[in-house]
């Protein structure tokens, strides 16, 4: 090896631009993302795969206008399910996409009152509700209905029993237990890297599209900022597989969107997202986990004859879910 790299240091200082006697190594191209991964948060299956999913779902809205430090009115919207059931993929589009989704419910617990957080979810285990009492918390299982997806909205077509009021608002949010529809594919949009990752790197995020979500469903309004992030925090093993920890988050700032037509004397709304999601590195398998948080807080300062009146709005969603069986 000496011989050759002298021979190759020799030609360069004698100014020669090429040789027989080159090193190989020399002529080996630099791998970039040598030590990198793959990261697919959306992950296509094929028809006829089965999972079993357990997850809990809390949606908590309240709007309270005050005028000289009195409450003039207020609205408050709750909601909370605990569930326990299989999925089957039973219809997907040409890109892999589910477009019908069958259920079965081992179990749901729903209330839609204003009650303390529930529990973590446990593994193998069904999570419960915490609340000061059992009357006001639903519990139902056994239902086997499909979920379709239509021109962008969720139609549930029952194949046996019933869903509650308050299990068919949770099922059908964009939020909820059916984020294999729509959710996912919108976490990947704007959180998945666009080529592959070494733990630890960090990237920046689809801010468009983050704009677009915070606006529709974070009543955020311009002038705004947004900020976000993105991490491969690195591979662990959940149930002896090995996955993929990618955690984000966003920020928005602004003005809260409102229809009040009095005048606005100020407006301000303040907006939070952090996600946590688990990965298979098989990437054949789907997500194993996803965790995330949104909450936002707002006010407008409005002219009410000759005073001033405050609304303030505030939303705190979470979900939590975990693939714990899969069937292909």
């Amino acid at each position: 090896m000496g011989a050759v790299v002298q021979q190759v240091i020799g030609a360069v200082a004698c100014g020669s631009a090429s040789s027989a006697e080159r090193d190989a190594l020399l002529d080996t191209p630099v791998d970039m993302y040598r030590g990198a991964s793959s990261i697919l948060i959306h992950r296509p299956l094929p028809t006829g795969t089965s999972i079993r999913v357990q997850g809990v779902l809390r949606k908590h809205r309240r709007v309270t206008a005050t005028s000289s430090g009195f409450v003039v009115h207020q609205q408050t919207d709750n909601l909370q399910m605990a569930y326990d059931l299989g999925k089957r993929f039973v219809e997907v589009d040409l890109n892999g996409n589910p477009k019908r989704v069958h259920y079965d419910v081992a179990v749901i617990e729903s209330s839609d009152a204003d009650l303390k957080p529930f529990a973590a979810l446990g593994e193998g285990r069904v999570v419960r509700l915490q609340g000061p009492g059992a009357d006001q918390v639903f519990s139902s299982g056994g239902q086997s209905f499909d979920v379709e997806l239509l021109d962008g909205k969720r139609k549930i077509s029952m194949l046996g029993g019933q869903l509650s009021p308050v299990e068919r608002l949770a099922v059908l949010d964009p939020f909820g237990p059916g984020y294999e529809l729509w959710l996912e594919r919108q976490l990947a949009h704007m959180f998945g890297p666009k080529e592959p990752q070494r733990e630890g790197n960090e990237w920046d995020i689809d801010l468009d599209f983050a704009r677009s979500l915070l606006i529709n469903f974070g009543d955020l309004a311009p002038p705004m900022t947004i900020t976000g992030k993105a991490t491969f925090v690195g591979i662990e093993q959940s149930e002896g597989i090995p996955v993929q920890r990618v955690e984000a988050w966003i920020k928005g700032e602004g003005a809260l969107r409102t229809d009040v037509t009095k005048k606005i004397h100020a407006s301000n709304n303040r907006i939070e997202l952090k996600y946590s999601g688990l990965f298979p590195v098989d990437l054949s398998l789907p997500p194993v986990a996803h965790d995330w948080v949104f909450k936002a807080k707002g006010n407008i300062i409005v002219e009410l004859s000759d005073v001033l009146g405050d609304i303030e709005k505030e939303m705190r969603f979470e979900h939590q879910s975990r693939v714990i069986e899969v069937r292909r």
